[in-house]
């Protein structure tokens, strides 16, 4: 009986631990897309700088979570993310607001896709 319980407590951590990942991944991942709207917003205003503020925030918050993202994700999903950011990064340092737009949208759907491939299903837990 002791046995059971032990292997009954694990899976129930390992379980809690699958849902707070997810929902980690999630806020994440909101944060990070309401920043880059944010930029892209400010950049339509002609605020390059502030557009570029926000993005380096945005960026600053996918780097101090490398280490778990590289964990968590696929290396090509953070590869791909981590390209985009710096792709960004030229496009509004070039104060391009055509080419700002569009790698934005293409960002936060990369973003979006990352979210939702986490998000909480049988699928996802087990």
């Amino acid at each position: 009986m002791k046995k059971e319980t032990l292997a009954a407590v694990f899976l129930g951590v390992i379980l809690l631990g699958c849902v707070v990942n997810i929902f980690c991944i999630g806020n994440l991942t909101d944060n990070i897309i309401a920043l880059i709207q944010d930029a892209e917003s400010v950049a339509e205003n002609d605020n390059w700088k502030e557009a570029s503020a926000k993005l380096n925030d945005a960026m600053a918050i996918w780097e101090k979570h490398r280490v778990y993202l590289s964990i968590i994700l696929p290396n090509d999903t953070n590869d791909s993310i981590t390209e985009s950011f710096h792709e960004l990064h030229m496009e509004i340092e070039a104060q391009d607001l055509g080419r700002v737009s569009w790698t934005a949208r293409n960002m936060i759907s990369q973003l979006e896709q990352t979210s939702s491939m986490e998000q909480v299903s049988i699928e996802s837990i087990f």
